[in-house]
């Protein structure tokens, strides 16, 4: 998640994004964090951890994959060449 974050605004750049919509950007990442932080102990009293915990990280999973499509990467097709995107 750190990486995620400290390069964030780099990625929007380098994109072709002004500094401001990059720092824009980070905002509601931190945002999005603790919106799911929230949402995940609030449901931790209330859902067996285990089930909770395979469901966040299937989900992060899923979320980062369909990011890195919208933004025209295909991680599959990096992984398997060894290419750098």
């Amino acid at each position: 998640m750190y990486f995620i974050l400290k390069w964030l605004p780099k990625i929007v750049v380098d994109m072709g994004s002004a500094a401001l919509q990059a720092a824009g950007v980070l905002v509601w990442a931190n945002v999005g964090g603790l919106a799911g932080a929230v949402l995940l102990s609030v449901l931790s009293w209330r859902l067996p951890l285990r089930s909770l915990l395979v469901a966040a990280m299937a989900t992060a999973i899923g979320s980062l994959v369909a990011a890195l499509a919208l933004l025209g990467l295909r991680p599959l097709r990096i992984a398997r060449s060894g290419a750098q995107p």
